[in-house]
């Protein structure tokens, strides 16, 4: 998905601007396992056409990641459980969303709990860890030392409940 980035500059003043092409590349697999349970990986590229300056000599593919990555088992009756990086939209992405327009997108490390009956509830819980303080991010300084820091300056969680009952005529979107 290549993209052409124009900036002419903050503040319409000359100098400052740049332009680019950008690109997100995705391969992901979804596996079944049996009737009930589900895995699914996808992994993402992103990065700046020309950013990579020796092709020959720089293996660390730091656009490379991991975008999703999680289990999912389910029941007869309905009620579905998924954990591990996961895309999380709900309500056409008005409320939370993968923010598929942006190059990188948006997964979450969650759990998250389903339950659809026939076509008129279905219902979502969930919780996900959006930061941790005690995390610790390992990278290489442009010497090739490694360089340990401290995840996010404090936890962060966001849990949910989202409800659809489209029975009464009156909660129909």
């Amino acid at each position: 998905r290549p993209r052409l980035l124009y900036h002419s500059g903050k503040d319409f003043s000359d100098g400052g601007g740049y332009e680019a092409i950008s690109h997100r590349a995705r391969l992901g697999l979804t596996a079944h396992i049996k009737e009930s349970l589900t895995f699914g990986f996808e992994v993402q590229d992103v990065r700046l056409w020309g950013e990579e300056t020796n092709t020959l000599g720089d293996y660390r593919a730091d656009g490379l990641d991991v975008h999703q990555a999680w289990l999912e088992a389910r029941t007869p009756c309905g009620i579905a459980l998924r954990i591990g990086s996961q895309e999380i939209n709900l309500d056409n992405q008005r409320l939370i969303g993968s923010v598929g327009w942006s190059d990188q997108g948006r997964a979450l490390d969650a759990v998250m709990l389903s339950y659809a009956r026939g076509g008129w509830l279905a219902t979502r819980l969930f919780y996900a860890k959006l930061g941790e303080e005690d995390a610790l991010q390992v990278r290489a300084d442009p010497g090739g030392d490694a360089v340990v820091t401290r995840g996010s300056r404090k936890d962060a969680d966001l849990a949910g409940l989202w409800i659809r009952i489209t029975a009464l005529p009156w909660l129909r979107p």
